[in-house]
């Protein structure tokens, strides 16, 4: 091994290299120079307690819009012509159950009203005396294409809020067929499951309230 005259060891015994410099170049017959240091990976650079790498985000859009996008968008539709034609049906038949309902006279009982339709009677309303779990649906659309609230609410919670969903379906229906855009649900934003056992949980509410109101009248009566 030859050793270069021209090298001179710095004063405190190191190589004449700092960690900063480039480790040099293997020259061929030489001998493989000494590893530098080893850089440090997995673990973010910290400056006044916070990390270099943020999450991008658009000003002004709230964070959460960043991440799962906002929950209602208008999307154009993929087939102008089938789209639309789809768009017509769904109006045409919310709105032909609204007019259904606008010609139905609204029984003074809060429910029954089916019968005009030449339904039978509900037979677990027979048997027990006792609404069944969509007694008054009818009764509360023709309530609220009328638009008395609070006696559609009486007569079935649960219909009064069908009620609303199906105006909504004929709006949106003919906002579709007019525009060519559709209303789009952001199902990342919402729990299907969830979703699901809250509609059901607030149907059977909506029972206990109708039982527990037409209780209360036959009471009143009973007392009167």
């Amino acid at each position: 091994m030859s050793v270069d005259p021209n090298f001179s060891p710095t004063a405190n015994g190191d190589l004449g290299q700092t960690r900063d410099e480039a480790p040099p170049q293997v020259q061929p017959g030489g001998e493989r120079p000494a590893p530098g240091p080893v850089p440090q990976f997995g673990k973010p650079s910290r400056e006044n307690g916070q990390d270099e790498a943020q999450p991008l985000q658009r000003p002004g859009v709230p964070r959460w819009q960043t991440t799962l996008g906002p929950l209602i968008t208008l999307e154009p539709l993929e087939g102008r012509v089938f789209g639309r034609l789809y768009a017509a049906g769904a109006a045409a038949a919310a709105i032909a159950i609204l007019v259904t309902a606008f010609r139905l006279q609204p029984d003074p009982r809060e429910l029954g009203t089916h019968r005009q339709l030449g339904l039978p009677p509900c037979g677990f309303y027979v048997m027990t005396g006792l609404p069944c779990p969509t007694c008054g649906m009818t009764t509360a659309f023709a309530l609220a294409v009328r638009g008395r609230v609070v006696h559609a609410i009486q007569a079935q919670a649960a219909g009064f809020v069908l009620a609303l969903a199906t105006m909504v379906v004929a709006g949106l229906g003919l906002f579709t067929m007019v525009t060519g855009r559709r209303v789009a649900l952001n199902w990342y934003r919402l729990n299907p499951v969830r979703l699901i056992w809250l509609m059901s949980f607030g149907f059977l509410l909506a029972w206990g309230l109708k039982i527990g109101l037409e209780l209360m009248n036959r009471g009143g009566k009973a007392g009167g």
